[in-house]
């Protein structure tokens, strides 16, 4: 390519830039309309990949914070909405099978734990459901944000016999304690009905909200003994899991399966096979959540792509005085592909500045709904993602209405 062919060609380019930026300029209205609707689509494709990392993410990072590595369930374990939410107890005579667990030479520890709705109150009488969390010991499991832990949670199941001495103690989440206006060496009145509630008061002895940051719910935590007694539960002595440790250098993997050999009627999973799980048993929420994200992105790209492409529309007039005039088709050409490309530019960028202010809203809207904090994390990879569909976009309608140019789609106005 010779100097002079290279010089002509970069005036042709500077003479597109500066019409498209004068056409630009000269309909404000309708320039910031356009960059809007690109603003939109790069929010909706980076809010929603956000959200999907995010709970993913989330869930995730609740069950490594359990400090547990293998989840033990009987067939049937399942979310249960009802009373509350939760999930439901088929593992019954969990503490004989936390000791046959424990007997294992890879595994350090194993306990049993329960979910169970229960009714408590202040003793004002305006009793509210809430997850109640049977455990046998906090450990390093619960993290203790002011109090102490249990005094001596297996008392009361004195090996399963059931006639130990209650501690009536009890662990509230933060949010628990606010809403009851109690704080540690207060007393609540907590049970399985409301007759039983009455009937049993506890202390709260310390504040927690690690059972409420792993179910995105409110939540008590009692001794697993003393949950199955307020309950009437103690005769199946069930629970939701049996959680376990393994020793340092076993692998989760393999001793999930050799517990399974010796219990065939138990499901052992790890923490990653834990959280599948529970995705899986809210499918549908899942499925309905994937349709939002392709729709909503289809129709932001759909939104944008019409925009820009009436946005050109409207200006065929121009262009084509513009080809009548003499000037060349390939500078016409250019002048629309610049529009489309500064106006994706713009809403790329737009929509880049706000979507980490947006994501920490829609993060805390999410926590209040949902319970879980942290929902929505906008990564640099997102920010990359959303801008360039955007650039992507305008690329394609320039270049469909630079086909359309070509095609004869410009017609010269009647004089």
């Amino acid at each position: 390519m010779s100097e002079s062919t290279r010089f002509r060609r970069t005036r042709r380019l500077t003479g597109a830039a500066g019409i498209a930026v004068a056409r630009l300029r000269r309909r404000p209205l309708r320039t910031v309309l356009a960059v809007t609707g690109v603003t939109l689509a790069v929010l909706a494709v980076i809010l929603l990949a956000a959200t999907g990392a995010g709970v993913l993410e989330v869930g995730a990072t609740q069950f490594d914070q359990a400090d547990r590595d293998l989840w033990v369930s009987a067939e049937g374990t399942s979310l249960s909405p009802a009373r509350g939410g939760g999930f439901t107890n088929t593992l019954t005579d969990s503490h004989q099978v936390a000791s046959e667990i424990e007997a294992h030479p890879d595994v350090a520890q194993a306990n049993p734990i329960a979910f169970q709705s229960v009714y408590i109150d202040a003793g004002d009488g305006e009793f509210q459901t809430i997850i109640g969390a049977g455990i046998s010991g906090t450990g390093n499991s619960v993290s203790i944000q002011s109090g102490r832990d249990f005094s001596a949670p297996n008392r009361h199941y004195a090996n399963g016999s059931y006639d130990g001495e209650m501690t009536y103690e009890v662990i509230l989440d933060s949010d628990t304690a606010d809403q009851l206006d109690v704080g540690v060496g207060d007393t609540v009145r907590i049970g399985g009905s409301l007759a039983a509630a009455r009937e049993h008061e506890f202390t709260v002895v310390a504040i927690s909200s690690t059972f409420r940051q792993l179910l995105g719910s409110q939540t008590v935590i009692l001794p697993i003994a003393e949950l199955q007694e307020i309950t009437g539960t103690t005769e199946r002595d069930p629970a939701t899991f049996v959680t376990a440790v393994t020793e340092d250098g076993a692998g989760p993997e393999a001793v999930a399966t050799e517990i399974e050999e010796q219990h065939p009627t138990l499901s052992v999973r790890t923490n990653e096979e834990q959280l599948l799980a529970v995705l899986r048993q809210r499918a549908s929420v899942l499925v309905a959540g994937a349709a939002l994200v392709i729709v909503a992105i289809l129709a932001g790209l759909t939104l944008t792509a019409s925009l820009l492409w009436l946005y050109v529309h409207h200006q065929r007039a121009t262009f084509a005085a513009l080809l009548a005039q003499g000037v060349s088709p390939w500078t016409v050409v250019a002048t629309i592909a610049v529009q489309g490309l500064v106006i994706a530019l713009l809403g790329a960028l737009v929509g880049v500045v706000l979507a980490v202010p947006a994501g920490v809203v829609l993060s805390q809207v999410a926590a209040s709904l949902v319970g879980f904090s942290g929902l929505v994390t906008v990564a640099p990879w997102m920010l990359g993602l959303g801008a360039g569909i955007a650039l992507l976009v305008g690329t394609i309608v320039a270049v469909v209405s630079t086909g359309a140019l070509l095609r004869g789609g410009l017609a010269v106005p009647r004089k």
